[in-house]
């Protein structure tokens, strides 16, 4: 796998405005050495926020870097929750997006029945008004990921961090802070949706060893 400077460069660019906010010049200084180096060391960046964060600030500052699900396509399900006040009927329509993105892609019925008998992907599981979310592997990886036995090529296959993926195959500890990042991907789906802050926590994590990356979301 190679060093994407294109996802670099746009990770980046959300993250040096907060960095500068806070004056971690240092810190700041290393991203930039890094991307001209066409490499990126997660774990000691991860290592330079602590010694100016606490493990909240942190998880706050990757919450705001995180990638986003496009706004347009949840506008009619952010309509539908704030007219009728349903989770049920907004979880519904976002699995049918979901399924409708599942159909394109390149994976066997049996995978695509796996994935969904499971309740992976950008819906989750809605259990009264908590939404247990597990990430599918990495589109264009999907295929792969379920027929690697390698458990550390599976998880660098699983992951959907560029930035992340190599140290996955590597047998340094890692710090699975940094998977509030991916986190974010869901908590931004359900505010957009409700209008609410919502609470999220990490169930699962492939940098812990598990074989996929599971949340729990709890919308007020």
């Amino acid at each position: 796998m190679s060093f994407d400077k294109g996802f670099f460069d746009y990770w980046a660019s959300k993250i040096i405005p907060l960095l500068e906010q806070r004056g971690l010049v240092q810190t700041l200084d290393y991203v930039y050495i890094s991307g001209k180096e066409s490499s990126f060391e997660v774990k000691r960046f991860l290592e330079l926020l602590r010694a100016s964060f606490t493990e909240e600030g942190i998880i706050e500052l990757l919450f705001c870097v995180s990638c986003q699900y496009p706004p347009e396509k949840l506008d009619s399900i952010r309509d539908v929750y704030l007219k009728h006040k349903s989770l049920e009927e907004a979880h519904s329509m976002l699995q049918q997006q979901f399924i409708a993105l599942l159909d394109k892609l390149q994976i066997s019925d049996n995978i695509k029945h796996t994935i969904i008998e499971q309740k992976w992907g950008s819906a989750g599981n809605l259990i009264g008004r908590t939404v247990i979310a597990t990430k599918i592997p990495k589109s264009g990886h999907i295929q792969e990921y379920f027929h690697e036995t390698d458990p550390k090529k599976r998880a660098s296959i699983y992951c959907h961090c560029p930035l992340y993926r190599e140290t996955l195959l590597t047998d340094e500890s890692k710090d699975t802070v940094y998977c509030y990042c991916g986190a974010g991907f869901y908590k931004a789906i359900w505010e957009y949706i409700t209008g609410k802050d919502v609470h999220i926590s990490i169930l699962k994590s492939v940098a812990k060893g598990d074989d996929c990356c599971s949340f729990k979301i709890v919308v007020p």
